[in-house]
């Protein structure tokens, strides 16, 4: 396969939404049968179909839409979802493992906003730190995998030109203090 092919393929697995439906299957497992599927399909809304929607690198964007843009519209809809996320979380009284899963979500999506604001931080890179983290603090160093997907998307996002190294690892801390912030508040 053709290195920009792989690049691209790896930039739409490895994205916040499909990561963050990894994220919430695994949460679904922890939990267990119960009464949670209200909350599970509510959180899948916020922090996977509508970020997943307005995804910049989503094959439905006319080509007359600018990459920055695209990206604006893809960050203001990741922050919508996982705001309301959260809040539906926190005011409705979900699971505290739900809970402190929506808020490590609004968290990063916050520190990459201000972040952004000076320096162009990876949402790539956020949105794979993030699961991991949570997955250490979850099956504590059955989670070490994860860490291989790091270079993965650090590859990808050099690869196709959207992000330097740097940019990667500053996405990706932004999302691991965030995810470690929210499941250290965890009950």
């Amino acid at each position: 396969m053709h290195r920009g092919k792989m690049a691209r393929l790896l930039t739409n697995l490895l994205s916040a939404p499909s990561l963050a439906a990894v994220c919430l299957s695994v949460v679904a497992f922890r939990l267990g049968p119960g009464p949670h599927l209200g909350w599970l399909l509510g959180e899948f809304g916020a922090l996977v179909l509508l970020p997943g929607l307005t995804l910049a690198e989503a094959p439905w964007w006319p080509r007359v839409i600018g990459r920055r843009t695209r990206r604006l519209i893809s960050f203001g809809g990741s922050l919508v979802g996982y705001t309301a996320g959260f809040l539906a979380a926190w005011l409705g009284g979900a699971p505290p493992l739900l809970l402190a899963t929506a808020l490590a979500y609004f968290l990063s999506a916050v520190g990459l906003a201000l972040v952004n604001l000076f320096y162009r931080a990876s949402g790539h890179g956020c949105g794979v730190a993030g699961p991991v983290t949570a997955f250490f603090f979850l099956f504590h160093w059955l989670a070490l995998p994860g860490l291989l997907l790091f270079p993965a998307v650090a590859w990808a996002r050099r690869q196709l030109g959207a992000h330097t190294l740097p940019q990667v690892v500053v996405g990706a801390a932004v999302s691991i203090v965030a995810t470690a912030v929210a499941f250290g508040l965890a009950p």
